[in-house]
């Protein structure tokens, strides 16, 4: 069986879409800055590269977004944008040949499972 990569999404601190994050990689923009999603008081780091100003609802079906946690909208949102930018749809009869690979923490692996359900 043959691998084919005709798609990329990004979500990352220093962009979101593969134009944006390739644009900051090119240019040596930073993204890392003191942490402000949480509260830092406990940790000895206080910076980070953060998804900042992330909406989910900007690229994914708004009714099944509310028992997502952040880690799973952004793998759903990296997979959008790698299907849009393939200009690909997935169908009732091409639903069985596509696959997707992804590269994240996958740290609540739950909601993935729940939203599949």
């Amino acid at each position: 069986m043959k691998a084919v990569i005709t798609g990329i999404g990004v979500v990352a601190p220093n962009g979101m879409g593969k134009e944006r994050f390739w644009q900051a990689l090119e240019s040596g923009q930073s993204a890392v800055s003191r942490v402000s999603l949480f509260d830092t008081a406990k940790f000895s780091v206080k910076i980070a590269g953060e998804v900042k100003d992330f909406n989910a609802e900007t690229y994914l079906d708004v009714k099944r977004l509310r028992n997502l946690d952040r880690n799973a909208l952004f793998l759903l949102t990296a997979a959008k944008l790698a299907l849009d930018d393939a200009k690909f749809s997935v169908t009732p009869e091409n639903t069985d040949s596509v696959g997707v690979t992804t590269g994240t923490t996958f740290s609540h692996i739950w909601s993935i499972a729940e939203f599949d359900r």
